[in-house]
């Protein structure tokens, strides 16, 4: 798997922990799963663009993107942080096993 593939998992674990945060309300629980799953959109089909090398869709930086939703949901940007730095790990541990 790659990095990208690791991360569109990790994106779904954040998700569901945003689900079950007792401190939120329902609204913040839907605003930041709202965050979460637009950048999750981008994931697998930056994935697909590279394996195919199809310029089309690879569009705005993904880092970027990353870094304006991450300054504006806290909560979600620090589950999505971790998200990145596992899937990070992931994936070096299966490419340099």
């Amino acid at each position: 798997m790659s990095f990208l593939e690791f991360l569109s998992h990790e994106i779904t674990i954040a998700i569901r922990a945003i689900v079950s945060d007792s401190d939120l309300t329902p609204k913040q629980k839907l605003d930041q799963i709202y965050w979460l799953n637009e950048i999750h959109h981008r994931v697998p089909m930056r994935s697909r663009s590279f394996r195919r090398c199809a310029p089309e869709w690879i569009g705005p930086d993904l880092g970027l993107n990353l870094q304006q939703y991450a300054s504006e949901k806290l909560k979600a940007a620090e589950l999505l942080r971790q998200a990145i730095e596992r899937s990070i790990e992931f994936a070096n541990i299966e490419a340099f096993p």
